[in-house]
């Protein structure tokens, strides 16, 4: 008799199952990537979006102290690594 573990899993297989993309999805992926290949138009919308999207992250990235302090001291570290590897 099942008890309440092997309900469990069977939820979780289930869940996992659902979420995973099928042919269908596959299918409704390409057939949007041809189309917007075939339009230029919307190939310049596709890429403003995504340098407009950039733009934004850089802001919130900016507006957060400590998240740009975290990132200047990598990119100082990182700097200072990849110099002293090349003496």
């Amino acid at each position: 008799m099942p008890d309440i573990r092997h309900c469990a899993l069977v939820l979780l297989s289930g869940l996992l199952r659902n979420m995973t993309p099928g042919v269908g999805m596959l299918f409704i992926v390409s057939r949007s990537a041809a189309l917007i290949a075939a339009s230029d138009v919307a190939i310049s919308v596709m890429k403003w979006l995504g340098a407009a999207y950039l733009v934004w992250l850089g802001i919130g990235l900016l507006r957060d102290k400590a998240a740009a302090s975290a990132g200047i001291a990598g990119l100082i570290l990182f700097a200072r690594t990849a110099l002293a590897s090349k003496r």
